[in-house]
């Protein structure tokens, strides 16, 4: 695949992951993203796996990437987005890590951020 629409890809990943992550993600994701299967957690990644489907299905005709694997590649970014976020929620609690008490918690949400900017390169590595 030309390089230039591996970078095209990877940056609409980046705006996605910005838009569900940041700006658009409510109280009611955030506050439950650390109960196992909850509604709140599920939605949320949903919402990537949404995005996901989507910028694939934008450039498929760039990419030949078929459907089955679109919808594939998008389920999978959902239950990996969700587990990432589940369990970096979990361990903050455990060790009642937070944004004002310990560095700890800046780490692993780095370590968080870096997982899911992860789970795109290899989105890209099954597509090209």
């Amino acid at each position: 695949m030309n390089p230039q629409i591996v970078i095209l890809l990877f940056a609409l990943f980046q705006i996605k992951h910005f838009f569900v992550d940041f700006v658009t993600q409510i109280p009611y994701y955030y506050l439950n993203k650390g109960k196992l299967f909850h509604p709140g957690g599920i939605a949320h990644a949903g919402e990537h796996g949404a995005g996901t489907f989507l910028i694939l299905m934008a450039t498929a005709w760039l990419t030949k990437v078929q459907m089955h694997e679109i919808i594939l590649l998008a389920f999978a970014d959902s239950v990996v987005h969700y587990v990432i976020d589940y369990a970096k929620v979990n361990i903050n609690q455990k060790y009642g890590w937070t944004a004002t008490n310990s560095e700890n918690f800046w780490i692993l949400t780095g370590l968080d951020q870096a997982l899911h900017q992860l789970t795109y390169i290899g989105i890209l590595l099954c597509i090209i």
